[in-house]
């Protein structure tokens, strides 16, 4: 998980221009987890979780599976 904690996404606009995704942002987010884990664990097991804007963006087998889903969408950073 802890890949995932610092992986931070920046949705995409239009031209390549990216919204920041600040330290609070990630902060909130890993509190939201934290917060929730329980759940989470009896919801989604032992999958990866994407997070973002205290909603679960997606439950993924790997890593390699979220970049390849998100990506798209999101901005690896």
């Amino acid at each position: 998980m802890d890949i995932i904690r610092n992986m931070k996404y920046n949705k995409k606009k239009e031209g390549g221009n990216h919204m920041g995704y600040t330290d609070e942002d990630r902060k909130a987010d890993f509190d939201f987890f934290i917060k929730n884990y329980q759940n989470f664990y009896k919801e989604y097991g032992h999958k990866f979780l994407a997070i973002k804007d205290k909603k679960v963006l997606g439950a993924y087998d790997s890593v390699t599976e979220i970049i390849s889903d998100l990506t798209p969408t999101y901005e690896v950073g």
